[in-house]
């Protein structure tokens, strides 16, 4: 869960910046990031739990790091039509490359998690010890000598 929402506030700060680039203004970024933040939940709890079914599925190797990538921008992509449906927008007549910022934006926040989607997800679990003979909580056993 950590490692999408640092997916999703990346590529959310990602998009404010591409359209404060496209709009020439800074004035653009409030309602950018809000639009960001709070359209791209569900996408961002789509990810989280797909991530998790791909980590229990897939063991180590290039098919998890596929699933993982393909996984995020089929994540944005979909967020972005359930919100240009809900708010009735019609597909053929977007003025802005909606798809490509969002694809930009998954992407950029896709590359700058690596380090955490391999330390959750790909690192070797730790090899259960053996700790009876080793616990600070053993009893002592001193015997009674009445």
């Amino acid at each position: 869960m950590k490692t999408a929402a640092r997916i999703w506030l990346i590529a959310a700060l990602t998009e404010c910046l591409i359209y404060a680039f496209i709009f020439k203004g800074i004035e653009a970024i409030p309602i950018v990031a809000i639009i960001a933040l709070v359209g791209g939940f569900p996408g961002m709890l789509a990810l989280a739990f797909g991530i998790e079914l791909i980590h229990m599925i897939w063991e180590e190797g290039n098919k998890k790091w596929q699933a993982i990538f393909l996984l995020t921008l089929f994540a944005s992509n979909g967020t972005l039509c359930l919100f240009l449906l809900l708010i009735s927008a019609d597909f053929s007549h977007l003025d802005l490359p909606y798809f490509l910022v969002v694809n930009v934006a998954a992407l950029t926040g896709f590359f700058c998690s690596l380090s955490s989607i391999r330390k959750h997800y790909f690192s070797p679990e730790p090899e259960p010890t053996d700790v009876t003979h080793q616990s600070p909580y053993q009893f002592n056993q001193d015997y009674d000598k009445n």
